[in-house]
């Protein structure tokens, strides 16, 4: 069909992320760029944008609206190329006309995208393949970057003698290669169960005391990352999802659309915190900003806040605490050579 005038690229960015150096802002001539954000969007943004040549509107949280404010602009139709969240929700609030699905002959992406189990093996033939539940033994140690994959939500918690088990929903599709292992809010532990989009944990009750799962209520959210893979690239930091302590979220403040969080902990941990070293806090790996005797603080960018269950933290919430590995190495190392303080207290010494 001929058309008389150029496509317009329509962008929803809600928080209106996108950079001024975006290749779609380079090729303006090829079409007009709206960009469709929300109504809590940043001025200083949608200035810089609309200085490198886009057009913004502003039409809050649903689609719907964003497509009133597109009619005028001369856009009758819209072909929705997107992840999941946009396609859901154009679903949920009915504003697609159709739905055209393609099947490709060959994958277009890797295989765990579909879901698909295919275990990669590394070594000679007969090796145990470390992402398999043929490699998991006893003595596997899974290993976290701290870069959360998913909020899950409790479903249910019931005794299992001394213990508890837990139900949570997860929203990845995972098979039993990756499913062996998880961490939630920063413990690591051993998925015992799956249904559909759901699996089952098992927390021991020195877990449940040292960790806040014994705190856990139907509803709360937790974060999930499944153990990194052996091939798979570092983000964070290493987190093993063993838990040094319980801290204590003392304050929240907001700076912009930043956040500001400061966490108490025991004393006793004092010489693995370094200013502007690593820290896990609910299985988060975060950058101590700035470091007190007994308290430190972070700052949460909109994204990490947005995607962990920090969205629901209220002061005097408890939080799940572990410190840097490779402080602890170096701390047990000058303890055995004898450079440890007299009357100081063990390295990671189970309070009293």
């Amino acid at each position: 069909m001929y058309r008389d005038r150029p496509l317009a690229r329509v962008i929803f960015d809600r928080r209106l992320r996108t950079p001024v150096s975006a290749r779609v802002l380079t090729t303006l001539d090829a079409g007009p760029v709206i960009l469709v954000a929300g109504s809590d969007a940043p001025d200083m943004a949608a200035r810089a944008l609309e200085s490198a040549g886009a057009a913004v509107v502003r039409a809050g949280d649903g689609v719907t609206g964003a497509l009133s404010l597109l009619v005028p602009m001369g856009i009758q139709s819209l072909l929705v190329e997107g992840g999941p969240t946009l396609h859901a929700a154009f679903w949920r609030e009915r504003a697609a006309d159709a739905v055209r699905l393609v099947v490709t002959p060959r994958a277009l992406a890797r295989p765990e995208y579909h879901g698909w189990s295919i275990p990669s093996r590394r070594g000679p033939p007969g090796a145990s393949c470390p992402c398999s539940p043929a490699g998991a033994t006893s003595s596997s140690k899974p290993m976290f970057t701290g870069l959360i994959e998913h909020v899950g939500r409790v479903e249910g918690l019931h005794p299992i003698g001394a213990a508890t088990g837990s139900r949570s929903r997860r929203p990845w599709r995972g098979t039993s290669a990756t499913a062996t292992a998880s961490r939630s809010t920063g413990v690591c532990l051993t998925v015992v169960g799956r249904v559909d989009r759901r699996f089952v944990t098992e927390i021991g009750p020195e877990t449940a005391r040292v960790t806040t799962l014994g705190d856990l209520r139907p509803g709360a959210l937790v974060n999930l990352e499944r153990p990194m893979r052996p091939d798979g690239r570092m983000g964070g930091h290493f987190v093993l999802g063993h838990v040094d302590c319980k801290g204590v979220l003392r304050a929240i403040r907001a700076d912009g659309e930043f956040w500001w969080i400061t966490i108490g902990f025991d004393p006793g941990l004092a010489p693995y915190f370094i200013p502007k070293g690593s820290v896990a806090v609910d299985g988060i790996s975060l950058t101590v900003a700035t470091l007190r005797e007994a308290e430190f603080d972070v700052q949460i960018i909109p994204f990490t806040w947005e995607h962990t269950n920090l969205q629901a933290s209220r002061p005097g919430d408890g939080v799940n605490l572990e410190v840097d590995v490779i402080g602890k190495y170096v701390v047990r190392v000058a303890q055995l050579a004898g450079m440890w303080p007299a009357g100081g207290r063990a390295p990671l010494a189970p309070p009293s």
